[in-house]
């Protein structure tokens, strides 16, 4: 049973990284380290895969070998022993399962997107950004939003931010 919660789990994380990447708008290309980070992680999760296969093929082995024991007659005089060597090795390839399962948690995620160089950044025109200073951004036909965000681009960090909303209301 804890086989095919595994396998679930991989399929699951499969179909919704298919799902994610087929949904997200294909106009907006990502960055050199957000690429790298998708195919860091793909590739953690394409070898946890491989080793999780393995795994399941020996446990499911393992599990044949204790069925084949317990049916086999005459039964032999060391049958105790030999069934609680295959349940001990039934036991450790559960282990190493969910080893490699927590192993993968952690590994991805210590994995971390570097930010962009700024030779990957497209500077907005400037006179979008005097029409953003004096009427903010569109939010729908009467609202807008107004940013005031200070960015210490040296240290990388942000030094304030606050906002206005502008509402217009009209006699109909």
């Amino acid at each position: 049973m804890t086989n095919l919660k595994l396998l679930c789990l991989a399929a699951a994380i499969a179909v919704s990284a298919m799902i994610g990447t087929a949904a997200r708008d294909t106009a907006m290309a990502d960055s050199a380290a957000v690429t790298n980070y998708k195919q860091a992680v793909a590739k953690r999760v394409d070898q946890w895969s491989a080793r999780m296969s393995k795994l399941n093929d020996d446990l499911t082995k393992a599990r044949t070998d204790l069925a084949v024991l317990n049916v086999k007659t005459p039964r032999p005089d060391d049958v105790d022993a030999q069934m609680k060597a295959i349940q001990n090795k039934i036991s450790g390839i559960q282990e190493t399962m969910r080893y490699e399962t927590n192993s993968l948690a952690v590994d991805v995620g210590l994995m971390t997107v570097s930010p962009p160089d700024k030779s990957e950044a497209i500077p907005l025109p400037g006179f979008i950004k005097d029409l953003v200073k004096a009427k903010g951004i569109p939010l729908s036909k009467n609202a807008s939003f107004t940013p005031n965000i200070n960015w210490n681009f040296k240290s990388g960090t942000l030094g304030s931010a606050s906002g206005t909303i502008n509402v217009t209301f009209q006699n109909p």
